[in-house]
Parts: structure tokens; sequence; C-alpha cells
């Protein structure tokens, strides 16, 4: 009557008039035991990193508990310590290792070390020298970790190390003037990415970089992994670049596409550091090849966007840190002081967030995607350009910060355009109440004065031409 084994056995159970001899008959069904499936988490070449563990410890990171205590700090060596965030303002935990000098007597210049792939803060203590030489040197040195060891510069990565930086400045005199940057592998990517999305004083700026065989292009490593599943993880970027292509070029310096090998010219970081010197060195025998095809992409690229070329391809074993000599790096890198870009001609900005960058602020008109203008700054003229903005909804700035007088007599010109075709508002800081503004030649209801904050607000409206000018009479 009953087809299946299960069926039987609960008519036994259920049927007194069942005798035991039928029941002998019909033995209870077997349970099938399903072996255990062990959950692993993989790199990028398939190797494990960890397995039946949650992703965060396999990652060698910490999630943040929600009532983060304060930081705290432990010796390693002399004057070389470890630290530990748990207040970053992202989920994760962050620690770093700080290298202090014997004598700090005033603003002391600072070295960042930005580790490689799979490699932890406190490794660059045991398989560099670049925190003990550069303490001798008289810098500061950190080594964040950004959030875990394969962080790719992913974004709270570098809210991270935002916090790494925070804590240094509060503890110590920083030569704001000669902060250098050395990253290597992932590090350099990492490194690259970070100065590129901070560019303003709110910010640490850097005076020089050196990129070490750098993951510049993130979505260019998706596409040379042979496991992904790193890279697509719910805690990293959540899927591919084909599906959220913008985390994925806000984590990288350009963006490199892995069938042609050519750059985006539209979603490229670079252009934001390309008056940095930047030096960029691969090891010749590197068994990556597609990193050495992306630091001679980026090299070229930064030479095309008017940056100076400094590309190496040296002697040396295979891909790691001991491949380039640190005393050249440091000596390279302390020869240099930060230097702003030459505003006399136009300065090309890509923003990614809701941030100063150089000196204006902006708001975006919609997030999750970049902001493009062009800058320039004529003093003789008294004359700001910010020309074919998109995706911006308000920028503000403070003309003194630019070199322009806000009280000259033939007035302060603002000349204005954006591709959106929506209206835009522009806000100058600090500011007296104006005789009146012109726009294009005549006078223009569009603006209004804050006497409680002395900001004024212009307002663009789009029209059949192409830019608008602003004149500002005081």
């Amino acid at each position: 009557m009953y087809k299946h084994s299960i069926f039987t056995a609960l008519a036994v159970l259920l049927l007194p008039g069942l005798g035991a001899a039928q029941r002998r008959h019909n033995p209870a069904p077997r349970i099938s035991v399903q072996p255990h499936v062990s959950k692993v988490t993989r790199g990028l070449r398939g190797e494990p990193l960890g397995v039946d563990v949650p992703f965060e410890v396999a990652v060698g990171g910490t999630i943040a508990p929600p009532l983060a205590p304060s930081a705290s700090a432990s010796a390693l060596l002399h004057r070389v310590y470890k630290v530990r965030i748990p207040a970053t303002g992202t989920s994760w935990v962050e620690r770093m290792i700080v290298g202090v000098p014997d004598q700090i007597l005033g603003p002391t210049p600072v070295l960042v070390l930005f580790h490689g792939y799979g490699e932890d803060p406190e490794d660059l203590v045991f398989s560099t020298e670049y925190i003990q030489k550069a303490r001798q040197l008289g810098w500061l040195v950190v080594a964040p970790l950004g959030a875990h060891k394969f962080n790719f510069g992913i974004e709270y990565a570098q809210r991270n190390t935002e916090a790494a930086l925070e804590f240094l400045a509060t503890y110590f005199p920083l030569d704001l003037d000669h902060i250098y940057g050395v990253g290597f592998s992932m590090g350099g990517g990492w490194m690259a990415s970070f100065a590129a999305r901070h560019t303003s004083r709110d910010h640490v700026r850097f005076a020089a970089l050196v990129n070490h065989t750098g993951t510049v292009s993130v979505s260019h490593v998706h596409a040379s992994a042979i496991d992904v599943s790193l890279l697509e993880s719910p805690l990293m970027f959540e899927g591919s670049p084909f599906q959220f292509p913008f985390r994925y070029q806000r984590a990288s310096s350009i963006d490199l596409n892995p069938v042609f090998n050519s750059v985006n010219p539209d979603t490229d970081l670079l252009r934001n550091i390309s008056h940095i010197p930047i030096m960029t060195w691969t090891c010749a025998t590197d068994p990556n090849l597609y990193l050495i095809d992306q630091c001679a992409q980026f090299d070229a690229h930064l030479a095309q966007l008017g940056g100076v070329s400094n590309y190496t391809s040296g002697r040396g074993n295979g891909h790691m840190w001991a491949n380039l000599d640190e005393d050249a790096v440091l000596t390279w890198l302390g020869q240099h002081t930060r230097s702003d870009p030459d505003s006399s001609s136009l300065v090309s900005v890509l923003a990614d967030r809701n941030s100063r960058w150089h000196e204006f602020q902006i708001v975006q008109r919609n997030s999750g995607a970049f902001t493009p203008f062009k800058w320039a700054a004529l003093h003789a003229f008294n004359r700001v350009y910010v020309l074919q903005a998109s995706n911006l909804a308000q920028l503000a700035f403070d003309p003194a910060d630019l070199g322009l007088s806000k009280n000259n007599s033939q007035g302060l010109e603002i000349v204005f355009s954006e591709l959106d075709h929506l209206a835009t508002r522009v806000v100058l800081e600090d500011m007296d109440m104006p005789s009146n503004v012109l726009f294009n030649g005549t006078s223009t209801p569009n603006w209004t004065y804050d006497q409680t904050t002395r900001r004024l607000s212009l307002i663009y409206l789009p029209s059949g031409q192409n830019t608008g000018s602003w004149r500002i009479l005081p």
C-alpha cells in the first residue's frame, strides 16, 4: 500500500492491528548522515586562508565591538610599538606598527609603509629594515594594517588608514611637508589610491611615493586571479568589477582593461597625484607578470598626465620587498618636499565622495559615482576657473586659499562650466557682503549672502551658453 519505507514505518507505529511479525519485515528507515563540508576562504591563487572560521579571522582582521575601548599600545622592540585602535569609524579594528626616533625635537618627517598581500604590519619589522633605518634618519614610521591583510585598498581600509595617521598626528608633531609612502605589491596599489583620494589640507598629503610592484588596478587583479572569491566576498567588493565597477575603480589609481590593456581615461584617480614624484619599480624576474604590466601602464599613464616618469625594471629574486634597496629608497624620498599642483594651468580632479579636494569642498549630486572637474587660479587677473564639472551639486572654497584677493577693485572673477545641464551652487567662504554680483557682464539676482557664516552662494543655472562667468564686486 505504501510505496516508501518511511510511510510503512509510520503505519507500524500508528496502526495497532499490525502485529510484531509484520513489523519485523518493515524495519525503520536508515538515517542518511551527510558528510561535513568545510568552508574554506581562499586567496587569489586558490590557496586556503582559513578553514571553518569567519572571513575576518581568515584574512587577519577583527570586527570592532559595539562599544569600542580606547586605543592601546605595547612595546615590540626599542622605540617600536604595536598600536591597536578599536574605534575607527568602520566595522574593523585597526592595528599598526609605529617606529619612533630616539629624539623628537620638532615637526618630524613620516614614512608610511603599506604592506603587501597577506602581510601583517609586524612582518615589516623583521622582513625589511625600513623601520630601523628611517628611525635612524630621525623619521617617524607607521605601518597600518588597513583593516586586514588582504584589503586591496578597499574603502573601509582607507578609512582605517586615516584613523592610523590621525592617531599618529595626535601624539607626535608631524612635518606635513615631508610625509612619504612606500608600498609593496598590494600595498603599492593601496598607497597610490590612498594618496589620490587625500589631496587636501584636511588629510595627510604625501611629498613623494615609491610604488614597488603595486596592484594599481584591482579590476585587472580580478581578471588575473585564479580564484576571485576573496575579492567578491560580502565583506570585500561583494561581486565582480562588472557588477560593481565603481567599488573597484575607487580602490585603484588606474582602471586597466584586461582585454585591450588600456587605461580608462574617465576613471583614473592617478590624475589627482600626477604632480607628486612617484618612483615605480619592478623586478624583471617577478613571476607575477600582470603586476609588471600594471606598473608599466601606471607609469606610462602618469607621463601622459604630465607627471615625471620614474620607472625602473631592476634585478632581483622573485616577488619580495628585498628586491628594492632600502637605503636608495630613503635617500630618494628625502630629497622631496610636498608641493601643490601648478594652478596657473588647469588641474584635473577626480573625486569619489563628498570631501575637500585640493581647496574645494564638493557635494556630489549622486553618491557611488565619480565627480570630475578641472580648475585653475590666475592671480594676475584675480580669476578662478572651475570647468567641465559633472555630478556636482555644490562646490565651496575660500578664494584666499587660492591666492586670490577678495577686495580687488576690479572684483573677483569665477568662470564656471558643467556638463550635466543642471543647476549648481558655488559657495565662496569667508566673504564680505558684495556691492554687486555680475553674471556674464549683467547684474544677477541669483545669489544669496549669509551674514552669520560669511558665505556667498552663487546659483548657476544652465543656459544655451557652455560657460558662465561671475564677477564679485566688493
